[in-house]
């Protein structure tokens, strides 16, 4: 009932200011305002000015219509639209400044809780590469390095997407990868990404987006591995030179992705032992599944062979430059469909 009334009121008034303006041709605009705002008010003074001034731009496009044809008349009427465009353009131009400040802040948060250098352990040599899609990226990377500068953990995770919101979700989801591993340090490794998935769970379940991880614990000479539906993970045997995918025989090693309710949260663990210069090699989809300009995907077997060509005494940071070098090559430098990353680890 209220609306009614106000829509009444509103169609009152501007038939009313319509026929003063209409009937008010030989009074100025300056006294015609007065006389509206002390009879009626500041408010329906200002409405009887905007209506003033469309009916002054309506009678002056009929007038250039009759005086100057139809043609001068639409130019006149395309000129207007032109100005209102022209204003369009500046406040588009103003947002998309304020937007491209956004991002940055936003890129350089997340790049604050990235290190920017690998770090130095005793037991493992550390090389990666780290490439967003745009300014921020759905990867993160972590090391888990205790008191002694042995490294005891790592996880490589890719959130679903690309973009601002998979970059904010690292953000978020980060800290909580570091916290539960230590937390629950004694646990078996399965566990760790159970409890991280109940935690992922409860923040970000409001959101379409979900995480595939790898993470690695180091206990002496064995690592325990569990696969929460990312690409494998490679090792490369100094002593025999071959690489090959890490996973159960007859069955892939991919459990399900993180931060999802409705999947099935079985993780299944596995471990591996490592001697001196043998070489773990870990890496997003990114990687093998971008294609060549003939439709071809990178694929795990060229990164398997490229590892095996590796001199056993070449640093993880060589090896690193040698998929990469191959990388490019392959693909022509095309610009990355997805964010890229690549880690390299080398038993001492």
């Amino acid at each position: 009932m209220q609306n009614d009334k106000s829509i009444y009121r509103v169609e009152t008034e501007a038939s009313y200011l319509g026929d003063i303006v209409l009937n008010s041709r030989n009074i100025s605009l300056d006294e015609l305002y007065e006389r509206v705002e002390m009879e009626h008010g500041r408010r329906l003074a200002k409405l009887f000015y905007y209506e003033w001034e469309l009916v002054t731009l309506r009678e002056e496009v009929i007038g250039q219509e009759r005086e100057h044809g139809r043609a001068l008349a639409l130019l006149f009427e395309n000129e207007s639209q032109k100005m209102q465009l022209q204003e369009l353009n500046r406040r588009l131009s103003e947002a998309a400044v304020i937007h491209e400040k956004d991002l940055k802040m936003a890129e350089n948060v997340q790049r604050s809780l990235l290190i920017d250098s690998p770090p130095a352990t005793v037991n493992y040599e550390i090389a990666y590469h780290y490439e967003p899609y745009s300014s921020v990226s759905g990867d993160f990377y972590d090391f888990y390095i205790d008191e002694n500068k042995n490294l005891t953990g790592m996880a490589l995770v890719d959130v679903s997407g690309h973009g601002i919101a998979s970059g904010l979700l690292t953000v978020l989801t980060k800290p909580i990868f570091f916290r539960t591993f230590q937390k629950y340090s004694d646990q078996p490794i399965e566990k760790i990404v159970e409890y991280t998935n109940t935690n992922l769970i409860y923040q970000i379940r409001a959101s379409e987006y979900y995480l595939t991880a790898i993470i690695l614990r180091f206990v002496g000479d064995t690592v325990e591995y569990v696969n929460a539906a990312h690409p494998d993970v490679l090792v490369r045997k100094a002593a025999t030179g071959r690489c090959f995918p890490i996973k159960p025989e007859e069955k892939p090693a991919q459990g399900a992705v993180l931060g999802v309710e409705a999947m099935n949260y079985t993780y299944e663990p596995l471990k591996f032992t490592l001697q001196k210069d043998d070489v773990i090699l870990l890496y997003t989809d990114c990687l093998s599944e971008t294609k060549n300009l003939r439709g071809a995907e990178y694929g795990q077997e060229r990164v398997v062979e490229l590892v095996e060509r590796c001199p056993v005494n070449a640093k993880a940071s060589e090896i690193l430059e040698q998929v990469l070098s191959d990388f490019r090559l392959y693909t022509g430098n095309k610009k990355l469909m997805d964010d890229l990353s690549i880690i390299v680890l080398k038993k001492k």
